[in-house]
């Protein structure tokens, strides 16, 4: 179990931190030029930080003008060596967006159609290939145009041209029904292959394989890179709350939790890294936000369990009259989706009482199967700070989003983004996978919805220390943070 003290082998110490005008929200690093580049709502942020104790903005790209001509929608940023790439959505989410490819000057090399809403572009270790994890979002309000979810594949050998490949879901409609059965959420009326809409993708140490976020269907995606396909589709399976502390009322003003909640959590994780554990095996990790559709769905998708005066099974839940109080459940969001509700063997009751996300961080192998879930931790820690959102505490609570792996002093940490309440990073040891430990936590005035994460190594730090970047979206502010 983790401890809720951090055992401070490691701190993370403030060098500096900017505004940067324009809902800050992803950054990288590249080596070479010592510059951090940022999305925003007005193009690409360039940030020279080669004092970072000083950091300052030099620049910004829009991407509006020639010779880009395209949107300032951006959505991810992934830089390395001589290349930056960029992707941005189309004004339409449901048509194709483009990846743009960059010198270290900001002059576009090349312009690559990728599918529907690419949310997040990353390199392969070796540089060879750039992955695209286009999310094919439904349209708003009714999803009534809603594009299929895939990954592009870009061979990047030749930037100046470089050819594409997309792997995408249609070898799984056959299968829909299985996977429903083995615990893949699938809305009805869907097939798999406009369903999934890929999240996130963390490479493995070799750049063969890469494990994809899927996040409304609660599951991942183990890509081939070379092949451009998917091999397996894995269930994320359930998180049963009874005898883990939760706080769902959102009304009591603080952090009363109860550990006898009969609910059950969709992982439903966002964003996922990669790293080797001490036994020289591959790893990811990924944190549990959770998420419902009810901006896609015509009527919504999730409601409160009071508000719904749905009827829950009298033999699994006996005490449903007191369950369905404003004081313990009643506030609770859930699924009101025929087919995804819990009414598992169709008598028009409720059999299972499911909640959005996992409130946690969780660790799997490099087949998918979980090794480690973090429980009630993070909730606990930031419940007992005083932190939690009161408004949050029915839906996703503090919500985990960012993620960042870095090694420091031979150890390997995981950089944990807290989206809601007094947000801030928690950082925990992962070296064994099995048994991580907490280490470390920090909410600078700036970092109260850490969305990017960004670990530079003091081999390729500007002063040669190792530090962690943080991009906040509600402040819109770049952090730079030594780690000691």
């Amino acid at each position: 179990m983790l401890e809720l003290i951090p055992n401070a082998v490691l701190s993370l110490v403030m060098a500096s931190s900017i505004n940067i005008k324009g809902d800050a929200e992803i950054n990288s690093y590249n080596a070479a030029t010592q510059q951090v580049y940022v999305t925003t709502a007005h193009g690409l942020a360039v940030v020279d930080i080669k004092d970072p104790n000083n950091i300052n903005l030099q620049k910004n790209i829009d991407f509006t003008q020639s010779p880009y001509s395209f949107t300032n929608k951006l959505t991810s940023v992934a830089s390395q060596k001589r290349l930056t790439a960029v992707s941005i959505s189309a004004k339409s989410r449901q048509q194709p967006g483009r990846v743009i490819l960059l010198d270290t000057n900001g002059k576009m090399l090349s312009s690559i159609e990728v599918g529907p809403l690419p949310d997040m572009v990353t390199f392969t270790p070796d540089g060879k290939y750039l992955l695209v994890a286009n999310e094919g979002e439904p349209s708003e309000p009714d999803g009534k145009i809603d594009p299929a979810g895939s990954v592009s594949i870009i061979d990047i050998w030749n930037p100046y041209a470089p050819s594409v490949k997309t792997a995408d879901f249609s070898k799984f409609d056959s299968q829909s029904t299985a996977l429903i059965k083995a615990g893949v959420r699938i809305f009805p009326g869907k097939k798999p292959s406009e369903d999934f809409e890929p999240e996130f993708i963390a490479v493995s140490a070799d750049g063969k394989h890469a494990m994809v976020t899927l996040q409304e269907a609660n599951a991942l995606g183990l890509l081939n890179i070379q092949a451009a396909s998917f091999d397996k589709i894995v269930p994320l399976g359930f998180k049963y709350w009874m005898g883990l502390e939760i706080d769902v009322t959102g009304k009591d003003n603080g952090y009363f939790p109860r550990k006898d909640s009969p609910i059950v959590g969709m992982y439903m994780p966002d964003a996922i890294a990669s790293f080797v554990g001490n036994d020289s095996k591959q790893y990811y990790v990924m944190t549990n936000e959770g998420d419902d559709r009810d901006d896609f769905i015509e009527g919504e998708e999730s409601i409160r369990l009071a508000k719904w005066k749905v009827d829950l099974d009298n033999q699994k839940f006996p005490n449903a009259r007191e369950l369905l109080n404003k004081k313990w459940l009643g506030r609770l969001k859930t699924p009101k989706i025929t087919g995804l509700n819990g009414d598992i063997d169709g008598d028009g009751d409720i059999d299972i009482i499911y909640t959005y996300g996992g409130r946690s961080f969780s660790i799997v192998d490099a087949r998918g199967n979980q090794v480690f879930e973090s429980g009630d931790h993070i909730g606990r820690f930031i419940g007992l700070a005083g932190g939690l959102d009161e408004k949050r505490a029915s839906k996703k609570g503090p919500e985990p989003e960012g993620i960042a792996v870095g090694t420091v002093n031979g150890k390997t940490y995981a950089f944990v983004g807290i989206e809601r309440g007094a947000g801030g990073v928690m950082v925990y040891d992962v070296s064994n996978p099995l048994a991580p430990t907490f280490v470390a936590y920090t909410n600078h005035d700036g970092d109260r919805s850490p969305e990017g994460l960004t670990f530079i190594p003091s081999s390729e730090s500007p002063n040669g220390i190792n530090l962690l970047l943080v991009t906040n979206e509600k402040s819109s502010t770049l952090t730079v943070y030594e780690l000691r």
